[in-house]
């Protein structure tokens, strides 16, 4: 998806310590860069091109994927669009594409609404609503889920922001997040068990740095919410993705080919996750909701 001027939304506060921008598209209820006191913490993508890696964008009603996009509910099997043909999966939800409608704006915060509706691989029917704050230091998001219809229905969330410390290479940077788990994987990237990250080269805890990792890796958190993930540049300059207690999951994806308008960079995903990839066959993480229920998430990017 290509982003354009009419669907971008710009929003600035001004605090104690500086300017706080981002930029929110509605297309995805995506967000696609942002920065606090001029240090960027999200990076930004060359404008009008294809959306880079699904880059900023919001996962409902799952994140990540679905094997083969079959699963199974109370006794009904369904088929999910296949979005990811050369993993034969269903890739991150059914609203990345879709244009949400603003239901509330200030120069500091929006909220975007979108619906889910009954489809033959999805049968629940869904309102989600996003909103993005600024604060002295970065960006809050908030996300919300109320089912509609009039059955249970399941339901998991994500987020796909990326997380930069200025213009400081990725690589150059020092990781440390608080992660108990790696999710084994198959050739196909979906889960086939989980280990211990203890005195791993996965152990993240105190802080090592990103020259020869390679991820695109999902890990189950530990320790007390809120989980912080923190980016820290030679120089000092930190950068931190936190996430609240219902975002028991991150992701993390590197790549080197991420099309800043500089030309290519190495970028890392930072992804909030409620459940890991492919929930819905493994109930992992999976909430269900009631007719009538609501429940969310929290995340954000700041300044350290």
């Amino acid at each position: 998806m290509t982003q354009t001027a009419s669907t971008l939304i710009h929003l600035s506060y001004e605090g104690a310590h500086g300017r706080v921008r981002a930029t929110i598209d509605r297309v995805g209820a995506s967000l696609n860069d942002a920065a606090a006191d001029e240090l960027a913490i999200v990076p930004q993508w060359a404008a009008g091109s294809p959306r880079p890696f699904s880059a900023g964008v919001t996962l409902a009603p799952w994140p990540n994927r679905i094997r083969d996009g079959k699963w199974q509910w109370r006794g009904a099997s369904y088929q999910l669009a296949i979005s990811e043909p050369d993993r034969q999966t269903a890739l991150h939800g059914l609203v990345t594409d879709a244009v949400w409608d603003v239901s509330s704006r200030s120069d500091s915060a929006v909220s975007l609404e979108t619906n889910i509706d009954r489809s033959e691989g999805y049968p629940f029917t869904l309102s989600v609503r996003v909103t993005y704050a600024l604060d002295e230091q970065g960006i809050r998001c908030e996300v919300e889920v109320e089912n509609r219809g009039d059955s249970d229905a399941p339901v998991a969330l994500g987020a796909h922001p990326f997380v930069c410390v200025g213009d400081a290479p990725v690589r150059s940077l020092t990781l440390s997040s608080p992660l108990a788990t790696r999710v084994l994987v198959d050739e196909r990237l979906l889960p086939t068990g989980e280990e211990s990250v203890e005195g791993s080269h996965w152990d993240f805890s105190g802080g090592k740095g990103l020259e020869d990792v390679e991820f695109d890796t999902a890990f189950r958190l530990g320790g007390e919410a809120p989980f912080v993930t923190r980016l820290e540049a030679k120089n000092g300059d930190a950068v931190e993705l936190w996430q609240e207690a219902e975002c028991g999951w991150i992701q993390f994806f590197l790549t080197d080919s991420f099309p800043s308008p500089t030309g290519p960079i190495s970028a890392l995903a930072a992804e909030p996750m409620t459940a890991p990839a492919d929930a819905f066959n493994s109930g992992e993480g999976l909430r269900v909701l009631s007719p009538g229920e609501r429940w969310g998430a929290t995340w954000g990017i700041r300044r350290a």
